[in-house]
């Protein structure tokens, strides 16, 4: 399994769906999303090393970045995003979380958080 079909089956948890539906993906929502929504981006792969023999595990750290009309609804989005991924039955590290600020470009202002994991991860 890639580490793209990886995110996708963990952004189908009900808990993430019955706050952004499906508007969640990689990179970007495309032009003018409807709030709320939320998308990942790869921030850094760094291969894993051993003296024994080369390995393909890498620890890939990927960016989250909830959007939604108020404050109080992007970090419900972080929160359900942090729990999805804590209870997920692999090895997945949460980093940290940030709070991005309000755009004013989208219609009506966006606030925007993110939180960042690393995923443990080999490609089969």
């Amino acid at each position: 399994m890639t580490i793209e079909t990886r995110i996708t089956q963990l952004l189908g948890d009900v808990s993430l769906t019955a706050l952004v539906g499906t508007r969640a993906g990689p990179v970007n929502a495309g032009e003018s999303p409807a709030l709320p929504y939320l998308f990942w981006q790869r921030v850094s792969s760094e291969p894993t090393e051993t003296h024994a023999e080369p390995t393909t595990l890498e620890a890939i750290r990927v960016q989250f970045t909830a959007v939604a009309s108020t404050y109080a609804s992007a970090c419900s989005i972080r929160r359900a995003l942090r729990a999805v991924m804590e209870s997920a039955n692999s090895p997945i590290i949460y980093n940290n979380s940030t709070d991005i600020g309000r755009d004013d470009s989208v219609g009506g202002g966006a606030y925007a958080v993110s939180a960042d994991f690393t995923f443990w991860h080999v490609d089969a």
